[in-house]
């Protein structure tokens, strides 16, 4: 594998951070996500109508309202901590290089062999380095790209990572 360094130095905004972040399901249907509730909801409602299947279409009932509003509920509680971690209200550099990848801001530093790499997703145009022990390092994509670095990094990444296959609905 070549050499390479790339930095790149980025302030998420509240908003960016909290989209970035929220929870995404890994079930991903070939349905409009409207129409799949409309068919979840009928399903549990037709267990409405027999007194030995009622309790099972409540129970599904609460499952599924659980299921539609935890990202919602998970922009939430990312605004919040996006408030209340202090290093990200500065600008942060992540770099990454054949060898390790980091992070830097104004209040600390963190960096990490590509062998402590645990998970790595795609998502919203930055590939996002998942560790235990270090903050998530957030590459943009398009730069990633732009560097003829993209293929060599994601060999890294899946050579020791996990990829994370969760959708966007």
């Amino acid at each position: 594998m070549k050499e390479f360094t790339f930095e790149h130095t980025y302030k998420f905004n509240e908003d960016e951070y909290a989209e970035l972040f929220k929870i995404t399901w890994p079930m991903s249907w070939p349905i409009r996500p409207t129409i799949k509730k409309i068919i979840m909801i009928a399903v549990c409602i037709s267990l409405f109508f027999s007194k030995y299947t009622i309790g099972i279409g409540i129970l599904l009932l609460v499952i599924i309202i659980f299921y539609f509003r935890l990202p919602k509920s998970s922009m939430w509680v990312n605004k919040k901590n996006f408030r209340e971690i202090r290093y990200l209200q500065y600008k942060i550099t992540y770099g990454i290089n054949e060898k390790q990848y980091w992070i830097k801001s104004k209040l600390f530093e963190a960096t990490a062999t590509w062998k402590n790499l645990k998970i790595y997703k795609e998502r919203l145009g930055w590939l996002l380095l998942i560790s235990d022990g270090i903050p998530t390092v957030c590459l943009p994509i398009k730069k990633l790209k732009k560097n003829n670095i993209y293929d060599d990094v994601t060999k890294l990444c899946k050579k020791h990572g996990e990829k994370d296959n969760h959708t966007d609905e």
